[in-house]
């Protein structure tokens, strides 16, 4: 579980991506990667942490791997 200040950073890394023409999603899920404390983290476990469908985190997740951010 991340704390409320830690939430805050997740969307502003959402915010960030979706000026760099990422998207929200993807910034989201690369911020909550980078402050939740777990060696992995699943697809339904992100679902659940960002209250979105799987098919958004399938998409951002694709464009963190196209990016070189994150692996399968």
């Amino acid at each position: 579980m991340v704390e409320r200040d830690e939430l805050t950073f997740v969307e502003e890394m959402g915010a960030l991506f979706e000026r760099l023409g990422y998207g929200r999603m993807a910034g989201r899920v690369w911020g909550y990667l980078l402050v939740v404390d777990a060696e992995q983290v699943s697809a339904a476990d992100l679902v659940e942490a960002l209250d979105s469908s799987p098919s958004a985190i399938s998409t951002a997740t694709r464009v963190l791997i196209s990016l070189g951010l994150v692996d399968r």
